[in-house]
């Protein structure tokens, strides 16, 4: 009954549950996407954006007929989820603000495999990437040239939370694994260095 009365209130609680469901993915997404994600959102977003303008105009030729500032509220939930969807993506961007530190990839094959790169402000992401990426974050302590992450087996890329930065047989430094007692898991994936900027 109050849908019949009031048709706006069906657009505000479709506009709603489209906006919810359009944020969840994009923000669930942030740190694991598929191929074509990117390009997925993008086309997400330019409808979101052109069903807010749709309605915007809708609702105010409604209001300059009718006078009744209810005919807008379709409008302003259109705005309110695409403000608050923008703000919050800005907000996921800035953790990668800071410089980088360090960058570290195995020696995978071109569209697969690892990366470990340890910012300036103490975050770490590492990722992994084949069709699609995943990034894992956290913190890091770095002590000469060991470095504690502040979890173990993370994404099923690492075993330890201690790696140790070696170059031994070879030009590249490499980043090892190490267990506990502080000897190198032979199995485990390794890191060639790409970046080091831990000394000015």
């Amino acid at each position: 009954m109050l849908l019949t009365r009031r048709p706006y209130t069906f657009r505000v609680l479709f506009i709603a549950v489209t906006g919810m469901v359009l944020s969840f993915r994009l923000i669930h997404n942030a740190d694991h996407t598929f191929i074509f994600d990117k390009e997925i959102n993008t086309l997400l977003l330019a409808a979101a954006a052109i069903i807010t303008i749709l309605t915007a105009v809708n609702d105010i030729e409604k209001f300059l007929q009718q006078r009744q500032w209810q005919q807008l509220l379709p409008t302003v939930t259109a705005i309110l989820f695409t403000g608050l969807t923008s703000a919050t993506l800005a907000l996921l961007q800035l953790r990668d603000s800071s410089p980088t530190l360090l960058f570290a990839g195995t020696d995978g094959q071109e569209n697969s495999g690892a990366s470990l790169e340890l910012r300036e402000d103490g975050t770490y992401k590492l990722s992994s990437y084949a069709l699609g990426t995943d990034h894992y974050r956290g913190r890091y302590t770095l002590q000469d040239s060991l470095i504690l992450l502040d979890k173990d087996n993370i994404g099923a890329i690492t075993e330890s939370h201690i790696l140790v930065i070696r170059k031994e047989f070879r030009q590249d430094a490499v980043l090892y694994q190490l267990d506990s007692g502080g000897c190198m898991l032979e199995e485990a994936v390794s890191f060639v260095i790409r970046l080091d900027r831990r000394f000015p």
